[in-house]
């Protein structure tokens, strides 16, 4: 015999229910996944997804919608949402640039630093603009001011692959071009745009110059942007070595001296800590 007290048989009704626990968890785990989906339309574009043209599915005797006019719907309220959100930061952005003054900082920039370098002819015809950085979109560029001296523009988006911005963005480094073709294929094929975007700048200007615009850490602010109808419009003519080029030399040189940087570097960490910066492709 033993010393110690013998081990008590387990219960028949112990070791049924240690049997049927981790089934039983499980069930009510997908039961409850099934009912998230069931009341979620968030869950849709998930399957719509994972299932792709399958129109309903069927589980637990629960039927889910997965036809055409419900992903049209599901579409229309996504974007519906995403243009809300980009009304907002619009309006935000319009406050601080009107704080700033920066559009009176665009004008004084224009006329003191990139005027002078344009021929006579394109001094008729040029406008430009800033564009910086996307808080929605990772990868987009945000056009923050309309147009001086003609106006519009303010709040569009172009993607970061995009013409001469997009280059300028991706290298941090200026761009200055004086006869850029205005064949919409050719445009296609050398500047990544679509063909609706060739169309548009293809109409008819040729000149078109990407200036980098950096804090006093040289992080990157955003890109001052000009073009003009005639080719050739800079004076002088661009070489290879566009850093030591006068007008990029003269803008970089003049948007510190008017408060532009400034102003942006003001702007642009405010409005950063606001947007999601969402990155739709990886």
């Amino acid at each position: 015999m033993s010393g110690g007290s013998a081990v008590q048989p387990m219960p028949v009704w112990a070791s049924v229910l240690q049997a049927w626990a981790w089934p039983v968890a499980m069930l009510l785990a997908v039961l409850a996944v099934l009912a998230w989906i069931t009341i979620s339309t968030a869950a849709r574009p998930i399957l719509t997804i994972l299932f792709g043209r399958i129109r309903r599915i069927s589980a637990f005797g629960v039927e889910f919608d997965l036809s055409q006019a419900a992903a049209v719907q599901t579409r229309t309220n996504v974007e519906a949402g995403f243009d809300e959100l980009r009304n907002k930061l619009k309006r935000q952005f319009d406050s601080l640039v009107d704080s700033e003054g920066l559009n009176n900082k665009l004008l004084d920039l224009a006329e003191n630093a990139v005027r002078p370098h344009l021929t006579a002819k394109a001094r008729r015809t040029y406008r430009c603009t800033i564009h910086i950085q996307d808080v929605l979109f990772e990868d987009a560029l945000y056009q923050l001011l309309d147009y001086y001296p003609s106006g519009g523009g303010r709040g569009r988006t172009r993607s970061v692959r995009f013409g001469i911005i997009g280059r300028c963005a991706r290298l941090n480094q200026p761009d200055i071009q004086a006869d850029v073709t205005t064949n919409t294929a050719k445009l296609i094929e050398s500047w990544a745009m679509t063909a609706a975007e060739a169309a548009i700048v293809g109409r008819d200007r040729q000149s078109f110059a990407a200036i980098p615009l950096f804090d006093g850490d040289q992080q990157f602010l955003g890109i001052l942007y000009v073009d003009a109808v005639p080719r050739g419009s800079w004076n002088p003519p661009p070489s290879e070595d566009h850093d030591n080029h006068p007008l990029c030399e003269s803008i970089t040189i003049y948007a510190s001296q008017c408060g532009l940087i400034s102003a942006l570097s003001r702007i642009i960490p405010e409005m950063r800590r606001t947007g999601p910066r969402l990155r739709l492709i990886k």
